[in-house]
């Protein structure tokens, strides 16, 4: 049965050409270039999705997490850093 319809699919197609009318192209899906931006955005929420087994909405929350703690403690870092210069002898304990 299956067999009978795609013969007289091909027999359409075939006379359509034989005849100089157009012929239905396939179309291939839009293969765009993403960003590497967003392809590492992607794998990274895909690993703690795998890593932690949750959702991907729970690995959003989990990375934005780690983000604001990181950014934190870098801000703490840089701010107790500035004022503070040490002089080489006290820091190389002689």
């Amino acid at each position: 049965m299956q067999n009978e319809i795609d013969m007289s699919v091909a027999e359409d197609i075939f006379d359509e050409m034989e005849k100089g009318g157009k012929v239905p192209v396939q179309k291939s899906k839009d293969r765009r270039k993403r960003s590497e931006k967003n392809l590492f955005a992607e794998i990274k929420v895909k690993m703690v999705m795998r890593i932690y087994d949750v959702s991907r909405a729970r690995a959003l929350e989990i990375i934005a997490a780690r983000e604001a703690a990181c950014k934190a403690a870098e801000k703490a870092e840089s701010s107790s850093a500035e004022g503070e210069l040490m002089d080489a002898g006290a820091f190389f304990g002689s």
